[in-house]
């Protein structure tokens, strides 16, 4: 097999084999060895996929590979049903799954319903039934989903379940009786096919009948197929017809070459179905050209002619299947357009398109009275209506005989489709009430937030974090607001670049798959996360982004944010935006020390100068093309200012913490409980702490170690070796709702710090709780903090003032007991920072809008 053909037979591939898939089920379900062998091989190749897609990260940069447990994993919130609030944030673009290799119908049915939809303010996406993950994925983005001829595969099955998680309601699209198994086997064009061609055919019927059962609505081309619809619909059955559209309309307006002069009876067959339908009008046909020897009978596309025609051979045209164009200019030159169709309520359930066609060129019609026929036909007025081979000769003749009859005919017939069947009419009439049933009635305006951050619950992870969330719940409650959150997301179960949708205490968020790149340019730079990142933006149309931290997702998000031309907001948790190692943090593991970050300097640290340069400028225009910057800390935003960030461009919207929701015990002991909640990080002093616990000879302590990590399955900690006098614990990490239990059961936070914070989030709550704090001066977390009231701040990379401050403590534990902080008015809480933000963003959101 040669590579063209190869690739020929790949592209078949895709498309459903309705035998095919049967006898592969029936064989993987059966007890043979060969189907449990198969059964077993899959099984273990799906797991080992899953798992090196887990670890893929770790054995790229060489490191031991570790399988999480069960316990381990992260669950996936997006299994459970959406509430309203979500719904409201899905939009109102249309998505259409449908079947495109059939010309005509994807013309009729796809193409033409986005022009429709586009003539009343709505956006649509086209997807192809045959790709799954595609589909499931603009499904998070999309308002309602119409599936066009699709067959209930168990992949759509899943795609109609998901809808139904997300409340989107689905509609099942389908132009003839496909779906009807008892009428489809009666149809004699179908009998006459081959055994396994009709078994495809029928097991495909009875998908088509599956997939319109399980869908919420239908729509319907014919009043006969919504009929036969309603009985197995579970909703509303809509007709829509199909209609004419510009391209049709620029094209009958254009040039094209004049008529035969000779009387030229056309027909047109796009299928090889339509042997039997032009059995209908043969004897007119032939009594017509035996009657008539200056007539011309012209077939184009597939039919197999009655032998009787042999003897006007000379006279006929055959013309293979043409492109759509081709044929519409070809039909053009007809005197007299044919549509005969064998009575039986199959046909009587086909569309009216082949008078439609013709009307629209000027071109008389003759068509058989079925049910869509008989509807815009009148009579002798606009076309004509025949049934019995005498009424199809009397028909022709006067046709034939009168060329001012054919053009009054004609003319007639093209004014009634141009008013009846116009795009505008069937939006209008027949379009819109479907919209307005599938997509909820608009609501009152409030100022949507779209709060971007690299991770959120429930798969939370670091300060920033915990500021998002506790920002959008904030938002979420006030009455002029609503909010919904993008975020990343590690899970296995998320393929890279998938969305998932979910909530979290009422709040909608879109999940997005982060992926196992090697590219290190693709964490601030990723235009395939920002064409994902504009999709969500076009489903719910945010009044302002407000982006907190976005590696990984990538600062590439605010290209989306400028082509949809929404404001966007920037909250700088940290110095990620000017350094690239994040926290000013150089190689061997010391503090820089800039003042302000100078890139000229950073070049000295960073292994690839230019990629140094480009990273910043590329960031460095982001955050000058946003409306506002925000700093957590008089601090950052000083740091931002003397890196040359205008001072008017970045405000102080100072963090907040939880408010304690339980009194701290009182301390009655001389055992100290330390803790330190840095994780297993150089920059967050842990190194730094072993050295200081190191030089204690004190015993009268536990050091709690909080091991972060383990909440991803990814613990080094235990591992390590402490020189320690008093008792050590490792413990997971906290939620959230755990936070006033945890400070509760212990009497001092240590902060060693290596570098200088934006906030410090743990050094206030624990001042909030009336826990004692030891932190470095480490910029943002030391604002708070009074030496000797509420703790004390040791000069950074200071290990002996760092362990002096802890001995102190260890020789006179009396000092921590206290009923009170004295310095708690000094703190903020969520209330009063969303509050605030809620202010700017409106501000900012207005002057966008003016």
């Amino acid at each position: 097999m040669n590579f063209r053909l190869f690739l020929a037979k790949l592209r078949q591939a895709q498309h459903y084999n309705a035998l095919v898939m049967k006898t592969m089920t029936d064989r993987l379900q059966g007890n043979s060895f060969f189907a449990r062998s198969i059964n077993v091989l899959l099984w273990g190749m799906f797991h080992a996929a899953r798992i090196t897609r887990m670890q893929w990260p770790h054995l790229r940069d060489g490191k031991q590979l570790t399988i999480p447990s069960a316990t381990s994993e992260i669950d996936t919130p997006w299994q459970a049903a959406l509430s309203a609030a979500s719904r409201n944030t899905l939009g109102n673009r249309v998505l259409i799954v449908a079947e495109l290799s059939l010309v005509q119908c994807r013309k009729y049915r796809v193409t033409q319903k986005v022009e429709l939809l586009s003539l009343l303010g709505y956006q649509s996406t086209i997807l192809p039934w045959t790709d799954y993950m595609s589909c499931r994925n603009a499904l998070q983005t999309h308002g309602m989903v119409i599936f066009y001829r699709t067959p209930a595969t168990p992949e759509l099955k899943k795609l109609i379940t998901e809808a139904r998680r997300l409340g989107i309601i689905s509609l099942f699209d389908i132009d003839d009786l496909v779906f009807d198994l008892e009428e489809y086997r009666r149809n004699s064009n179908v009998q006459k096919l081959p055994e396994q061609e009709l078994t495809l055919l029928m097991e495909g019927a009875r998908l088509y009948k599956d997939m319109l059962q399980l869908t919420g609505c239908a729509i319907a081309s014919t009043s006969v197929i919504a009929a036969k619809m309603q009985p197995l619909c579970r909703d509303k059955v809509f007709i829509l017809e199909n209609c004419l559209d510009k391209h049709l309309l620029d094209l009958a307006a254009g040039k094209y070459p004049p008529p035969h002069r000779e009387v030229i009876i056309g027909y047109g067959s796009g299928t090889r179905t339509h042997d039997a339908d032009f059995m209908v009008a043969t004897p007119a046909l032939l009594q017509i050209l035996d009657t008539y020897p200056a007539v011309r009978l012209a077939i184009y596309g597939f039919l197999d002619l009655p032998v009787d025609f042999a003897r006007h051979a000379a006279r006929i045209i055959r013309v293979p299947f043409l492109e759509p164009d081709d044929y519409y200019l070809s039909m053009a030159r007809f005197s007299i357009n044919l549509a005969p169709l064998e009575e039986s309520i199959f046909n009587d359930a086909k569309s009216n398109i082949k008078f439609l066609e013709a009307a629209l060129f000027g071109v008389p019609s003759v068509c058989s009275p079925s049910a869509a026929f008989r509807d815009v036909i009148r009579h002798g007025e606009n076309g004509f209506l025949a049934s019995t081979p005498e009424e199809w000769f009397a028909c022709l003749s006067l046709l034939v005989e009168s060329a001012d009859l054919r053009h009054h005919i004609g003319e007639i017939a093209k004014q009634d489709v141009l008013q009846r069947y116009s795009p505008a009419t069937i939006a209008q009439r027949q379009l819109q009430p479907i919209m307005a049933h599938a997509l909820p009635p608009p609501q009152k305006k409030k100022l949507r937030v779209l709060m971007v951050n690299v991770l959120f619950a429930p798969m939370s992870f670091g300060g920033a974090t915990i500021v998002a969330e506790q920002l959008a719940a904030e938002l979420s409650v006030m009455t002029e607001v609503e909010v919904c959150v993008f975020t990343g997301c590690s899970h296995p179960d998320l393929p890279a670049y998938e969305l998932a949708r979910y909530e979290w205490n009422g709040i909608p968020v879109v999940a997005i798959g982060f992926p196992a790149s090697a590219d290190r340019s693709a964490d601030y730079d990723n235009p395939e996360m920002a064409a994902r990142f504009e999709e969500v933006l076009r489903a719910v149309c945010p009044d302002i982004v407000h982006f907190h931290s976005i590696q990984m997702l990538s600062a590439a998000l605010a290209d989306a944010c400028r082509r949809t031309e929404t404001p966007y907001v920037i909250t700088l948790h940290d110095a990620w935006w000017l350094c690239e190692r994040q926290f000013m943090v150089r190689a061997d593991g010391n503090y820089c020390a800039q003042p302000g970050v100078d890139i000229t300097v950073c070049t000295s640290c960073t292994p690839d100068p230019s990629f140094t340069h480009t990273r910043f400028h590329r960031l460095w225009q982001i955050m000058a093309d946003a409306d506002l910057l925000l700093a957590p800390s008089e601090f950052q935003r000083n740091l931002y200012i003397r890196s040359g960030i205008p001072p008017d461009h970045i405000q102080v919207n100072k963090n907040g913490i939880l408010l304690p929701r339980q009194e701290r015990h009182q301390k009655s002991s001389n055992h100290i409980t330390f803790a330190f909640l840095g994780g297993r990080a150089v920059h967050k002093g842990y190194f730094q702490l072993r050295k200081v616990f190191a030089g204690i000879t004190e015993h009268n302590y536990t050091l709690r170690l909080v091991d972060i990590e383990s909440k991803f399955g990814t613990s080094q900690m235990p591992n390590d070796t402490w020189q320690i006098t008093g008792k050590l614990e490792i413990v997971p990490p906290f939620e959230q709702d755990g936070i006033d239990d945890f400070f509760n059961n212990i009497d001092v936070l240590l902060f060693p710090s290596q570098w200088k914070e934006s906030f410090g989030l743990t050094v206030r709550e624990a001042i909030a709780r009336n826990v004692w704090v030891i932190a470095t001066d480490c910029g943002g977390p030391a604002e708070d903090l009074i030496c000797g009231e509420n703790g004390e701040v040791v000069e950074m990379g200071n290990i002996d003032a760092f362990r002096a401050a802890i001995i102190s403590l260890l020789r006179d534990p009396a000092r921590l007991i206290t009923d009170r902080n004295p310095q708690l008015e000094r703190l903020r809480y969520f209330p009063q920072q969303a509050a605030e933000l809620a202010d700017i963003l409106r501000r900012v959101a207005a002057l966008r809008a003016e």
